[in-house]
């Protein structure tokens, strides 16, 4: 199986999708993850239902949850629905993103190579054309954000992105689109910058870290695309062609059990050829 499972009991999967495999697909003759899944649980003797909560794109490698019974499809969709299953990424994009004031003006390192890391306390953050905040839920079974984002925070603040986006459809990319475009849905996420090099040939990179707010098809890519940063291998948004794997990974999940109310958190270092630019500080920072 390409599909590995990382966790699994009677209700749920927890799965790494690698990069370039299809969650799920219409052809019959093209394994997927779905498909792999089934027959997983077929050889076991158990009923093969596979309930999806969520998917990626076939490009993107990372974290999935996925259902074993109707039942706790239900509880999840809902869960997600809600904005009470956390999921974050990790993109290395061509360029940085477009800010006011000296966010162009980091320290870089001289070199990728030599695997050093940016000094970023220069960074001095202007005003986005959204806001900086903070999102979350309420109630008893609300996520304490700091304590989500703690782990990666060296003390940028987090930047509130949204954007109107027509979705991809019938071959088309998706696209941003002024407000009150007619068939625009809302994106959301947060996104920092954690560390950034210069390579050799003058190009600068970033390590951005992304917590996704809304779940729009191809979402993450376009929103960075529009800053003037596309994630890496990303031709279809506007980055230079490299014939290597998109730099996206969704690394970090976090939800409440649908059975038992346990929180489950998850997460990965990604194993994108890309992120080994920055490999030495993601391993330290997980």
């Amino acid at each position: 199986m390409q599909t590995e499972i990382l966790y699994e009991d009677r209700d749920l999967f927890v799965c790494y999708k690698p990069a370039g495999f299809a969650a799920q697909t219409a052809s019959v003759t093209q394994a997927d993850l779905v498909s792999e899944l089934k027959n997983y649980r077929e050889k076991r003797g158990e009923p093969d239902y596979i309930g999806l909560i969520g998917r990626l794109d076939q490009p993107v490698e990372g974290l999935m949850v996925i259902a074993k019974s109707p039942q706790a499809a239900r509880k999840l969709e809902a869960a997600q629905a809600a904005g009470r299953i956390n999921k974050y990424y990790l993109a290395v994009t061509q360029g940085l993103p477009k800010r006011t004031g000296s966010w162009q003006e980091a320290s870089l390192s001289d070199s990728a190579d030599r695997g050093q890391r940016a000094d970023l306390s220069g960074f001095e953050r202007g005003s986005d054309e959204g806001q900086t905040g903070k999102s979350g839920t309420s109630g008893s079974e609300s996520y304490d954000e700091e304590k989500e984002k703690g782990k990666f925070d060296q003390g940028e603040e987090w930047i509130y992105l949204e954007n109107n986006m027509i979705l991809p459809v019938r071959g088309r990319s998706a696209r941003l689109v002024a407000v009150g475009g007619g068939g625009a849905k809302k994106a959301r996420l947060e996104y920092r910058m954690i560390d950034c090099m210069k390579t050799k040939d003058g190009r600068l990179l970033a390590l951005l870290r992304i917590h996704l707010l809304t779940g729009r098809r191809h979402q993450i890519r376009l929103q960075l695309s529009g800053l003037g940063s596309p994630i890496l291998g990303d031709s279809k948004y506007g980055a230079d062609p490299n014939g290597r794997p998109l730099a996206l990974c969704a690394c970090r999940l976090a939800f409440l059990h649908p059975r038992t109310g346990e929180r489950m958190e998850y997460e990965i270092v990604p194993r994108g050829l890309d992120f080994g630019r920055f490999k030495d500080f993601l391993v330290e920072m997980l």
